[in-house]
């Protein structure tokens, strides 16, 4: 079975690739991410120091995965400023975030679509303290309402990758983890749009299969994905 985004991973890694090369990246120190607290809550509009990917700035938020050989890593990346220099010079802030899993390679279709959901609900079941997470997974739109107390305790980017590492590589295929935080505005996007469209496909091929009771293959949207899949090049 050929690895569903394989053409993604490798138009991903030639953008990181540029950014580094223009010296856009910046390295997130996930180590000093652990530790923040976990509380569920609803920060309110007139509570919030900053909406990170609000629907008024825009967001793009994207998982996809491939195979890894061994061994456990976690690795993020930000483009654009942090969240405490976000907050300072304006309220609302545009938001891209890239998730990049490896583990162990699914065994078929079934299997795959069954991780791809327990990846999706580590994702989006993420509480840290102060924060609101709001999601539409089938837009890739991803909101975070920031606190004000907790942008002035220090929450960081690397918080929240550390959060979201840990949720995903709790499960017990997961081993690696890739974060792209683009903050750097909403024309910084515009780059990964591509990409996304791409990957919103695959997935929606996906879910298509193992989600309708009835294939009606020569009408799908998704054929050609499918065809890729089982006879590739």
């Amino acid at each position: 079975m050929a690895e569903r985004f394989a053409e993604c991973v490798t138009a991903l890694e030639s953008t990181l690739s540029t950014w580094r090369a223009a010296e856009r990246l910046v390295e997130v120190d996930l180590a000093a991410g652990p530790g923040w607290p976990s509380r569920r809550g609803l920060v309110l509009g007139a509570d919030a120091a900053l909406d990170l990917g609000s629907p008024a700035v825009g967001s793009l938020a994207f998982l996809l995965w491939s195979a890894a050989e061994s061994g456990t890593r976690r690795r993020a990346w930000r483009l654009g400023p942090d969240v405490s220099d976000l907050a300072a010079a304006s309220r609302e802030a545009s938001l891209g975030l890239v998730i990049h899993v490896r583990g162990e390679p699914p065994r078929d279709s079934a299997e795959e679509y069954a991780r791809y959901i327990d990846l999706r609900q580590a994702l989006y079941s993420i509480t840290p303290d102060g924060v609101t997470l709001r999601s539409m997974p089938s837009q890739q739109h991803l909101w975070l309402r920031i606190h004000r107390d907790a942008v002035a305790r220090g929450f960081t980017l690397a918080h929240l990758g550390a959060t979201l590492s840990d949720a995903l590589l709790g499960l017990p295929f997961a081993r690696e983890v890739d974060l792209l935080f683009v903050t750097a505005g909403p024309e910084a996007l515009a780059p990964l749009r591509p990409l996304g469209r791409d990957v919103h496909r695959r997935v929606g091929a996906l879910v298509k299969r193992h989600e309708e009771e009835r294939a009606e293959c020569a009408e799908c949207e998704y054929q050609d994905i499918c065809d890729e899949k089982e006879h590739p090049a």
